[in-house]
């Protein structure tokens, strides 16, 4: 699971429909973290590794260099300097006493997180304490940048690239993990087929096999992130909107300059 912006509003609301201050579940994760000498507001995690208080320097110190090599170098230089050194140091503490107090709170095996951020897993990778999986979730371009576009105002050119990069992305960080740690889940085949989607989605995480019919709604639940989570939705159902959205000119230029990774993850 993710954890709210830093500017979330006091107001904002667990999944299970309390404020977030005012939930059981988040409380008693606070009170664990206490536990292992953190404190935790849950209205702001701290658990994000961005180094660095403007846009350059953090890339500079934490953004991937599209090299693992020059990713690695780069991070055992910046673990040796002082200042961003000792915040490194104190978010890899952080986020295994997250990890710990989630899991200790709600009494099971495995914690999802649902950080979409390659970053991320670079650095939780490295703890020892946590045995990383990465399920990489794709949905092919079209579809993507139509979504973009038409939900967060982005252009075409600039939706394609995040495309495009996010896939290179993708595929360092799988080059990066050991054999067995990482699984590729296309949207358009879970939504075409989610019991059987899921099923081996569990079965190489290491759990139970989910139902036949997957009834989230109806079990305790303690989500922050998208806004579906709060939705009455019951249904995992294919959008594919991109058709009507997207003009024909303009399918043409996303398959033409997505078509290389496209041809990788199985989408030609």
């Amino acid at each position: 699971m993710t954890g709210p912006a830093p500017d979330v509003a006091p107001d904002y609301a667990c999944s299970c429909g309390a404020e977030l201050r005012a939930c059981a579940h988040w409380a008693a994760v606070g009170r664990a973290m206490q536990r292992r000498g953190h404190a935790f507001d849950p209205l702001r995690w701290d658990v994000r590794f961005d180094l660095g208080r403007r846009p350059w320097s953090r890339f500079l110190l934490s953004r991937s260099l599209r090299s693992n090599r020059l990713d690695e170098a780069r991070d055992r230089l910046v673990a040796a300097l002082p200042g961003p050194g000792a915040r490194l140091r104190e978010l890899r503490a952080r986020n295994a006493a997250l990890a710990a107090s989630l899991l200790e709170v709600s009494g099971r095996p495995v914690l999802a997180d649902a950080s979409k951020h390659p970053v991320r897993a670079r650095f939780l990778s490295r703890l020892p304490e946590v045995e990383l999986r990465v399920l990489h979730l794709v949905r092919d371009a079209p579809g993507l940048v139509s979504s973009r576009m038409a939900n967060q105002g982005f252009s075409l050119d600039s939706s394609i690239r995040f495309w495009n990069r996010g896939a290179a992305q993708a595929e360092r960080l799988v080059a990066a993990l050991p054999g067995g740690r990482t699984l590729r889940v296309r949207y358009e085949d879970l939504c075409r087929d989610p019991h059987a989607e899921l099923g081996r989605i569990a079965g190489w995480a290491g759990v139970a096999p989910f139902p036949a019919e997957v009834r989230w709604r109806e079990g305790d639940h303690h989500i922050v992130g998208n806004r579906m989570r709060l939705a009455d939705a019951r249904e995992i159902r294919l959008d594919e909107r991109w058709r009507e959205r997207l003009a024909p000119a303009q399918v043409d230029e996303v398959l033409r300059r997505t078509g290389s990774w496209r041809t990788r993850l199985g989408y030609t």
